[in-house]
Parts: C-alpha cells; sequence; structure tokens
C-alpha cells in the first residue's frame, strides 16, 4: 500500500485534504486520493456497455431501487462521488441540481420524484467501476496501444494489464 509515514504526513496537513474527509482515518484518506487519481479519464464509451451487464456489477436491492430511475452514466456518478454512503435526497429539485450538479436533469429529477425526502444508500461499486476499467483496457488494446501506455494511463503495472487482457480474452 505505500509506507505508513506517508499517510501520517498527509493528515498532518489538513489543507492538502478536502474538508469533507478531514479528520477520517489514513485509509479512507488514501482511498479518497486513490479514487480521485483514477478519475473517469480512462472511462470507455458506455455505448460499448450494455445497461444491463454493468448493473450485474452491483447489489440486487440498488438495482431494483434506482436501475429504472438513474441511467447508467448517472449510476456511475453517484457511485463515484457517494459510493459507500448514504445520500439524503432532496424533496425538491431545484435543491438537488447544486448537491448532485455532475447528474443530468432527467437524473435528478427522477431521484427528487422516487426518493425524495429520504435517503439512498449507495454500494461502492468497486466491482461496475472494476468492469468498466477492465472494458476500457481492452478497448484501448483493440485500438493497437501497448500494453505500456495503457499501464501509464490507468496507474498499474504492465503485468496487471497483460493478466486483464488475457483474463478477459478468455472469457
Amino acid at each position: 500500500m505505500g509506507h505508513p509515514h506517508f499517510y501520517t504526513r498527509l493528515l498532518a496537513l489538513p489543507h492538502c485534504i478536502p474538508e469533507p474527509i478531514q479528520g477520517m482515518k489514513a485509509f479512507r484518506v488514501t482511498l479518497y486520493f486513490h479514487k480521485h487519481l483514477e478519475t473517469l479519464d480512462y472511462m470507455p464509451n458506455l455505448n460499448d456497455i450494455t445497461k444491463e451487464k454493468a448493473l450485474s456489477y452491483l447489489p440486487e436491492i440498488f438495482v431494483e431501487e434506482v436501475g429504472h430511475v438513474l441511467s447508467l452514466e448517472g449510476i456511475i456518478w453517484l457511485i463515484e462521488n457517494f459510493g459507500g454512503t448514504g445520500v439524503n435526497i432532496p424533496k425538491h429539485s431545484a435543491t438537488a441540481k447544486n448537491r448532485f450538479h455532475g447528474l443530468s436533469n432527467s437524473d435528478i429529477e427522477g431521484l427528487c420524484h422516487q426518493f425524495s425526502g429520504t435517503s439512498l444508500s449507495v454500494p461502492i461499486g468497486a466491482n461496475l467501476l472494476r468492469f468498466i476499467r477492465n472494458c476500457s483496457i481492452m478497448k484501448m488494446r483493440d485500438e493497437g496501444l501497448s500494453a505500456h501506455v495503457i499501464a501509464r494511463r490507468h496507474k498499474m503495472t504492465e503485468r496487471n494489464v497483460w493478466l486483464i487482457i488475457r483474463s478477459c480474452a478468455a472469457a
């Protein structure tokens, strides 16, 4: 995971840590920075991924609640920003637009209509994000990019890129 003193130094500098996560334990800070270093820059064209296939990587109860309300992009945005937490959904879409600025208007209105005034538990969604990353790696490989370039773009080793390529090719 890295050197433990890095996390101690990171926590000692509260101005480096965004306000919502100040005071959290080191591993949560690490997850926050790791997650935001790997933003959705690597996301493939979501038209290549069916919503049903993507939703199969999420808990069934979440899919039943949200699957018909949000688009795939909206679900991914919700997981990226609120994964592993409960989110209070405002009653009015005007208030929700400030809170959910990354969602489309139809997604915001759907959330407010379905869950207004309640709390929505958002799963971490690691399996879904891993699936999207693997699709991106396969697409980049099909475009002719080398394993080295793919590894640098995804901040992983070339060995892991080759393992993903082999496992996806075998499936």
